[in-house]
């Protein structure tokens, strides 16, 4: 599922080449361990230099492909403006950090013991665990960048027809927090029957503190702009300033309680939802012109 947002959306700003670079920096991260991997086994190369310096060389060239395609290029960034990327980029690091964390266990426990009989696949395999973490931070960065300059092309490129600040409802906040803690302590609870009680106490620490935070920030406070070809909403916070550029079109409808007003999107995209009780909001306003340019239900 992508966004189809017309090219006069767009600002005359071109996308920072640090875009690119992150981009880049994030394909290389998850391809290029594997690929040393596969030229290590191929040759049966058994230099440690030789086979980083492979991965070094591989990770640039891809990284500077990526990024010399990527730089500047409105398509990917609007593609990363969808809401289901948001989850997937930084997700599909956690692939390499499950499928190489062996390989972590295995130096360090031969390094305890003889660092020089350290197999090469095993520490081309902990750089790629090194490596996914990277990718999951530089795709995070890279979805932020981009989502930010969509935004930020819509409102130079539309008149902002009304903008307000809003909370989440409380009772929904609440909810989502008591289904994540939930979620995450039971997959602590499977994985306790494979790894020792020590780190399944640490696991349960880390996930708990994970999702207070991530849902406190997801939860904060937002702006919204709203303009004829759809409707931005950010969050600033103390690192970074969130924006996200949701076409009209990908609004099916919007519904309105006692307590909330919700603006249900297309597919898996998340509805977007503010208290209607927040003392800053001007609420006739708001709702006039969201039925001028939604289909409003009650």
């Amino acid at each position: 599922m992508g966004y189809d947002i017309k090219n006069s959306l767009f600002s005359t700003d071109r996308l920072d080449p640090q875009f690119g670079v992150l981009v880049g920096s994030y394909v290389a991260a998850l391809i290029a361990p594997a690929l040393t991997l596969l030229t290590t086994e191929y040759f049966a190369l058994r230099s440690k230099v030789l086979a980083l310096a492979i991965l070094g060389m591989i990770g640039i060239i891809i990284c500077s492909g990526v990024a010399f395609l990527s730089t500047d290029n409105r398509q990917i960034a609007s593609w990363l403006n969808s809401s289901w990327v948001a989850w997937l980029l930084p997700l599909v690091g956690l692939v390499p950090i499950m499928a190489y964390h062996f390989s972590v266990l295995e130096v360090v426990a031969t390094s305890l013991v003889d660092s020089s009989v350290i197999p090469v696949s095993s520490l081309v395999g902990a750089a790629g665990f090194l490596l996914g973490i990277v990718a999951a931070v530089a795709g995070e960065i890279a979805i932020l960048t981009a989502r930010n300059w969509v935004a930020s092309s819509a409102i130079v490129s539309e008149n902002v027809l009304i903008e307000w600040t809003s909370r989440w409802p409380r009772a929904h906040k609440i909810k989502l927090q008591i289904f994540t803690m939930i979620t995450g302590l039971a997959l602590v609870g499977l994985l306790s029957f494979w790894i020792p009680p020590y780190i399944t106490v640490l696991s349960a620490l880390i996930i708990v503190f994970t999702i207070f935070i991530t849902t406190y920030t997801v939860l904060s406070d937002r702006a919204f702009k709203l303009t004829p070809a759809g409707l931005v909403h950010s969050r600033s916070g103390k690192i970074f300033t969130w924006k996200q550029f949701i076409p009209k079109s990908q609004v099916k409808y919007v519904t309105m309680s006692k307590n909330d007003i919700i603006l249900h999107r297309s597919g898996v995209s998340p509805s977007i939802r503010f208290d209607r009780h927040d003392s800053r909001l001007d609420d006739e306003e708001i709702i006039s012109n969201l039925e001028e340019h939604y289909d409003v239900r009650e």
